[in-house]
């Protein structure tokens, strides 16, 4: 019997424990039988989704408690690590990890498929289901996040990424390795890269890099009749660079700012935190996550911004949860065979980064005039309530309106995004002001 039949029918005898026991009323007072139960037969761990309709809160509750100790008991394999429950969807999942013998982490990308042909999108890996799954660099997605500790299978993930994208000469790559280079000098001859890959050996030519960046990302908005090529700022193991002031206000900027730009910003960390990812403000922007396995709850909860799935939970070695706005998936990462990087070596151009100054990296928003500002996050304001849902031409019209003057589209758009950000964040603490009043009236 293959693999994939070993784990069926492992799976099935499960769904069949997990039944029976619904029936007898062993997971919640009252008894029932399960709507349906899905079987998932994943690479690295099973899974059951139970449709449980109203007694879904109170199986969950049954399952998770006491360290999930009830869930172990009807798992029918010597599973590794700890099992997990929790709701997805409609559905309470239950998950546990494969034994060595029938679990598959070796998936190279020559194996799943064709690189996309599309110079947004990359391979990521193979679903629990057995689909390809493909992420994409997008207007709702703009930038990612790659956590995951040492041996989680992080830095792969990232190199699978840069190495399909790298494809296209449209896409330009500014590459920054907080791991002296281990991690991302195997892309340091590559033709579409900007400047040489820089590292934590000298943080002035990481400051460099990214002060490029943000000049490129202004002069852009300056130029109103240009296109421009994607511009791709690759950051593995961001926190060796957190404790710098200088990097992380402009990283900040460029990630709040970059997309109407076409610059995009991928940050690897080794240790999630809000503060390991450059502050709240470029963790809010990150809606693309790539989540693999980390230590505790807590860094679970940074990378999925709530309680679950639990990151800990992973196996390691591309086990992970891709994760977009209102979607999460279970991924076996496949991995980008280091001779066919290599072979993308054909040399590049010679530039330098410029010299650092603290002028060319300030803020873009200090170009605007206050009466810009304010009609901004007015607008901002009104198109979140509901009032008007114009863009960046309405957002033009009325600071003609109001001031007789008229600015170029790209200035518009980034004045538009540069009051979304405030408001929003005017709006958050407005929130987090409330809360804490309720809280201290009760």
């Amino acid at each position: 019997m293959d693999t994939a039949n070993i784990r069926l029918k492992l799976l099935k005898e499960w769904a069949t424990k997990i039944s029976q026991a619904s029936m007898l009323g062993v997971f919640t007072k009252a008894k029932f039988m399960p709507n349906e139960i899905v079987l998932v037969n994943g690479p690295r761990a099973g899974a059951l989704e139970i449709s449980a309709g109203l007694n879904a809160g109170k199986m969950l509750g049954g399952l998770s408690a006491d360290d999930y100790a009830l869930h172990r008991q009807f798992i029918p394999w010597d599973f590794i690590g700890d099992p997990v429950v929790f709701m997805s969807g409609r559905f309470v999942r239950l998950e546990a990890a494969w034994p060595m013998g029938i679990s598959d982490r070796d998936i190279p990308l020559a194996s799943i498929g064709a690189n996309p042909k599309d110079v947004n999108r990359w391979i990521a890996g193979k679903t629990e289901t057995g689909a390809t799954l493909t992420l994409s660099i997008s207007d709702t997605i703009p930038h990612y996040l790659f956590a995951g500790i040492t041996g989680s299978g992080k830095t792969v993930a990232m190199r699978s990424a840069i190495y399909q994208l790298a494809k296209f000469n449209q896409n330009k790559f500014v590459l920054i390795d907080g791991k002296y280079g281990d991690g991302l000098n195997i892309f340091s001859n590559i033709p579409n890269l900007v400047g040489p890959v820089v590292t934590n050996q000298d943080i002035d030519e990481v400051r460099k890099a990214i002060a490029w960046v943000k000049a490129e990302m202004m002069r852009r908005y300056s130029s109103i009749h240009e296109t421009f090529d994607q511009l791709i700022l690759v950051i593995d193991e961001v926190q060796s660079f957190v404790d710098d002031q200088a990097i992380t206000g402009m990283l900040a900027d460029i990630i709040s700012q970059g997309r109407g730009a076409n610059i995009h910003v991928f940050l690897g960390t080794q240790h999630p935190t809000v503060e390991n990812v450059g502050g709240a403000k470029v963790k809010r922007n990150l809606s693309g996550r790539v989540g693999l396995h980390v230590n505790d709850w807590k860094a679970s909860e940074v990378v999925v911004g709530g309680t679950s799935p639990r990151l800990s939970s992973l196996m390691g070695a591309g086990d992970a949860y891709a994760i977009a706005p209102n979607n999460t998936l279970r991924t076996q990462i496949a991995y980008a065979d280091r001779r066919l990087i290599e072979q993308m070596n054909i040399g590049r151009s010679d530039f330098e980064w410029p010299e650092y100054s603290l002028e060319d990296a300030s803020y873009s928003g200090a170009s605007f005039s206050p009466i810009e500002t304010a009609i901004s996050i007015t607008h901002a304001f009104e198109r979140k309530n509901g009032i008007n849902r114009g863009g960046r031409d309405l957002l033009k019209e009325k600071i003609r309106s109001m001031t007789g003057a008229s600015i170029g589209s790209p200035k518009a758009g980034s004045l538009r995004n540069y009051g979304r950000e405030v408001f929003e964040e005017i709006a958050r603490l407005g929130y987090c002001i409330s809360e804490c009043e309720e809280e201290n009236d009760s």
